[in-house]
């Protein structure tokens, strides 16, 4: 399921930069050990490299670094940070209503 939520909330944001200068900031909440939610960033991580040949980089922040999971949420919708596994309820906050 979390893998679900990263690649619904994994959206890069290239702007005006070359190929060569994108890096894609991913945040999680959990700890940076051998657990799911830290082995698919950085399966993520790895097939975004391979599938630019290098070009895009990318750069996981665990541990809830980059603020806590609705900042980063936020931080995600606005394109300050690219990519967020969040856990889902915090993602109902800022999520529109049906």
């Amino acid at each position: 399921m979390k893998w679900a939520a990263a690649l619904t909330f994994c959206v890069a944001f290239s702007g005006g930069a070359t190929a060569a200068d994108i890096t894609i900031r991913l945040s999680h909440g959990d700890n940076p050990s051998e657990n799911p939610t830290h082995l698919t960033a950085t399966k993520f991580r790895d097939l975004v490299a391979k599938k630019t040949g290098g070009k895009v980089d990318g750069k996981i922040f665990p541990s809830n670094q980059l603020g806590s999971e609705e900042e980063v949420v936020r931080a995600v919708g606005s394109g300050t940070i690219q990519a967020q596994i969040p856990a889902m309820g915090n993602v109902h906050p800022v999520a529109p209503s049906a």
